[in-house]
């Protein structure tokens, strides 16, 4: 993986991602830069399904007609994106086909050959969670039930201590609740089985997205934590 380098007209003023054994970012307190420890290949079935799924996605962009492909070009060119260090640029018809379609596949919903068409997503107003070491997590949601040809993806941490704040990386989704599912979702078998019982005195964090199940589309997340009594 190449870094990525922003440069002001004499020096370089931003600098992201990884130059032979370092790797360069930043947090709340400003940019900071470590040494690489090599990863292990994860092999979680979450980690293994994502895998495949994009695996099949490219087979499928390949076998999509020329004039399916030109489309997707033509619709990931107005789908501009910003990377982590505020560049914005416009996405490859493979990566727009890829990213529409993943969403779906996690939805439990059959690609779409053709770029879809905009729409307007009934954004979540309102989300909430509660958790209960030796009892129920629950979940809490606005606007409800969920429309139609649209899902809800929820998604949570496990138990992280009290004054924990940057969760970004920590998300795995737990459940998609399809159109007319009501709120609150019960969230306390599919919870522990991905990250274990809630720990008393411990933060929990929930996400949550509206997904357009005929498109693809996402809206902006909602994100909710409560500590688990």
């Amino acid at each position: 993986m190449c870094a990525l380098i922003r440069t002001g007209s004499v020096v370089v003023t931003e600098i992201s991602g990884k130059v032979g054994g370092q790797s360069y970012s930043r947090n709340g307190g400003g940019a900071y830069v470590r040494n690489i420890s090599k990863p292990l290949n994860g092999q979680t079935s979450s980690q293994v399904a994502v895998r495949g799924s994009i695996a099949t996605l490219s087979r499928q962009w390949a076998a999509l007609t020329l004039a399916q492909q030109s489309a997707w070009r033509t619709f990931g060119s107005n789908q501009i994106k910003t990377n982590r260090i505020g560049h914005k640029s416009p996405q490859s018809g493979f990566n727009a086909y890829i990213e529409f379609n993943q969403v779906l596949a996690n939805a439990g919903v059959a690609a779409i050959a053709v770029p879809p068409s905009t729409v307007s997503i009934n954004a979540l107003t309102a989300l909430s969670i509660t958790a209960v070491h030796a009892g129920a997590t629950t979940i809490t949601y606005a606007a409800t039930p969920v429309p139609a040809n649209q899902a809800l993806l929820i998604q949570t941490t496990g138990n992280l201590s009290a004054g924990k704040l940057f969760v970004k990386n920590r998300f795995r989704s737990i459940h998609y609740a399809a159109a007319a599912a009501a709120s609150p979702y019960v969230a306390t078998t599919a919870q522990n089985a991905k990250w274990g019982a809630p720990t008393l005195g411990s933060q929990i964090f929930v996400r949550a997205f509206m997904i357009d199940i005929v498109g693809g589309y996402k809206s902006l997340p909602l994100i909710a934590s409560a500590i688990v009594s």
